[in-house]
């Protein structure tokens, strides 16, 4: 199944307003921080001061900026638009969902004004609207192919798909992991409704406004990582934008945790320290690693199939009728056989 050229264009369109959207916001914090360099070390570890306080994006707006971008393009003209933008609207949904219920919490009040506040919701209400809005347009584009040959969507060649695929489910069983660390650890040490807060945002460290909660976050990249594995595993036409959508996020993660870790040296003494601390590092080291891995692989020129529909017996030339072995058919016998038929 192929988009139609409305559905592409729509498509595109949709993602180019998401992409728009998002980069007001990382251009606004830009403005408001002091350069770029603090900025980033906003998104690492949060306000290091009261006027970093009003900022309100993190590293995965950058990302989603990024990933609209190179959809809106590809869905003009790639044999794997329908699920590129599946794709898309699916991190939508992840990274702006939360946004529903952490934007309206009490605490946000005291770090940003009603209006921020109110233009963040309606950006979130958009967002989830485009997400669904090009899944619509994903499903109501369809076209089945027409013509003797079609080109079917690329896939990766079956080396870069299993590499692909095995650093995606490892990233997935550390990231849940981790997420079963944090869910024993609060839930007998502190309490349930202390562990609920990873995924409302209610309480606990600040959160910026377009902020996701750690315990969302955490659990469905690890189930996008799943998925994406097992897509890549079967080299199916959605294992690309799905797979690279995932590294990217993985990328995002392992790139915060690494700079932070760099600019206050927990590197030094690596052999000193505790086991979770030793952990910690080499998680996120391999976040980086594997996401960039991930990446390039899923990005190189994977294998395009194409597939001959047959015509139907009735359209076939009498001499070519026939099955898928053996001579053609003979020819049926004349109305008036000659003498000795």
């Amino acid at each position: 199944m192929i988009l139609t050229r409305g559905a592409r264009t729509t498509g595109a369109v949709i993602c180019a307003l998401l992409a728009l959207i998002a980069l007001s916001w990382v251009v606004r914090d830009l403005s408001t921080a002091d350069g770029p360099v603090q900025l980033w070390r906003f998104w690492e570890a949060g306000p290091s001061g009261t006027a970093q306080a009003s900022l309100t994006t993190t590293l995965y707006d950058l990302m989603l900026v990024v990933v609209y971008a190179v959809v809106a393009v590809a869905a003009l003209r790639s044999p794997v638009a329908g699920s590129a933008l599946v794709a898309t609207a699916v991190v939508t949904l992840v990274l702006r969902v939360p946004g529903l219920w952490v934007q309206n919490a009490d605490r946000m009040s005291h770090w940003s004004s009603d209006e921020l506040r109110f233009r963040a919701l309606v950006s979130t209400l958009i967002a989830l609207a485009g997400a669904f809005a090009l899944i619509i347009t994903v499903a109501a584009g369809r076209r089945p192919a027409d013509g003797a040959q079609q080109a079917l969507p690329t896939r990766p060649g079956r080396g870069p798909a299993v590499t692909a695929g095995l650093l995606l489910l490892l990233a997935a069983l550390v990231g849940a992991g981790w997420e079963i660390y944090w869910m024993r650890t609060l839930l007998l040490g502190v309490g349930p409704k202390v562990y609920s807060y990873r995924f409302t945002g209610q309480r606990g460290i600040f959160m910026p406004l377009l902020g996701v909660p750690a315990g969302w976050l955490a659990v469905l990249m690890t189930l996008l990582r799943v998925v994406a594995a097992i897509g890549a595993f079967a080299r199916g036409p959605f294992a690309r934008p799905l797979g690279m959508v995932a590294a990217a996020g993985l990328t995002a993660s392992g790139a915060l945790s690494s700079s932070f870790a760099l600019r206050f040296h927990l590197f030094s003494h690596f052999a000193d320290r505790g086991l979770r601390d030793q952990l910690s590092l080499l998680t996120a080291v391999f976040a980086l690693v594997a996401g960039v891995v991930v990446l390039v692989l899923l990005a190189m020129k994977g294998e395009t199939a194409t597939v001959g529909r047959p015509q139907p017996l009735w359209q076939q030339p009498a001499g070519q009728r026939g099955g898928g072995f053996g001579p053609p058919l003979s020819p049926p016998p004349p109305s008036s056989p000659p003498p000795g038929w």
